[in-house]
C-alpha cells in the first residue's frame, strides 16, 4: 500500500503554537563593524526626524498667526468697551440735566425758601427717563414728597385782606372823634376857621 503525503502548508509558515525564536546576537568581530551598526541605527532614527525642522517652523509661524489674531480682537474688543462707556456716560450726563430741568420746573413757587431742585431730586432718588425723554409721573412724585414732607413745601400765601371803605367825607378827622373841638370860645378867628377846615368843629355844629 502507497501512504500519500500531502503539504498543507505554506512555505515559511510554523505550525500554530510554535515559538518563534529570533536568531542569536552576534557581537562585532571589529571596531570598524561596531561604527558600521551604530551609522546605520542613527541614519534610521535621523531620517524619522527628517522634516522636524520644517515643522517645528511651521507650528511657530502658526502661533505668531494667532497671536496676532487675538491680540488684533483684544484691541478691536477693547475700543468696543470703550465706545460702549463713552456712549453711556454721556446718556446719564445728558438725563441728569434733563431731570434737573424738569423738577425745576415742576417745583418753581412750590418750595420754601432755601430748597433746590437737587434737594428735591436727592429725596426723589432714581429717576428713569424714558426712550421718549419723559419721567413718567414726576409731578405727581413730588406732589406726594411735599405733602410727606411738608418742611419742604414753601408756606401757603397768607389771605388778601378786605379793602377799608368809606362813606361820606374823605378826610380822616370827619370820621373820627379824635381832636374834635368842643369849645371855640377862646379862639381866634384864624383858628376857628383852620379847625373848621380840619374837620375838629364836625361835632360842635352836629
Amino acid at each position: 500500500m502507497t501512504t500519500e503525503i500531502t503539504d498543507t502548508g505554506t512555505e515559511g509558515t510554523e505550525p500554530a503554537g510554535t515559538e518563534i525564536t529570533p536568531p542569536a546576537w552576534t557581537a562585532p568581530a571589529t571596531q570598524a563593524d561596531l561604527d558600521r551598526i551604530i551609522n546605520e541605527r542613527l541614519t534610521r532614527e535621523r531620517a524619522k526626524f527628517a522634516d522636524y525642522d520644517t515643522v517645528k517652523a511651521r507650528a511657530t509661524k502658526l502661533d505668531e498667526i494667532e497671536a496676532a489674531n487675538l491680540s488684533d480682537l483684544d484691541k478691536a474688543n477693547a475700543a468696543r468697551d470703550a465706545a460702549e462707556t463713552r456712549a453711556t456716560e454721556r446718556e446719564a450726563t445728558a438725563n441728569r440735566k434733563l431731570i434737573k430741568a424738569a423738577v425745576t420746573t415742576a417745583v418753581a413757587g412750590k418750595t420754601a425758601d432755601g430748597v433746590t431742585a437737587d434737594d428735591i431730586i436727592g429725596y426723589l432718588g432714581e429717576l428713569t427717563v424714558t426712550d421718549d425723554g419723559d419721567i413718567d409721573g414726576l409731578t405727581e412724585t413730588i406732589e406726594a414728597l411735599l405733602e410727606a414732607k411738608a418742611f419742604l413745601k414753601s408756606a401757603a400765601p397768607a389771605a388778601p385782606t378786605a379793602p377799608v371803605t368809606t362813606t361820606g367825607a374823605t378826610n380822616p378827622a370827619r370820621n373820627s372823634n379824635a381832636g374834635q373841638i368842643t369849645d371855640i370860645s377862646g379862639m381866634s378867628p384864624p383858628e376857628i376857621a383852620q379847625a373848621l377846615a380840619e374837620g375838629r368843629l364836625d361835632s360842635l355844629l352836629g
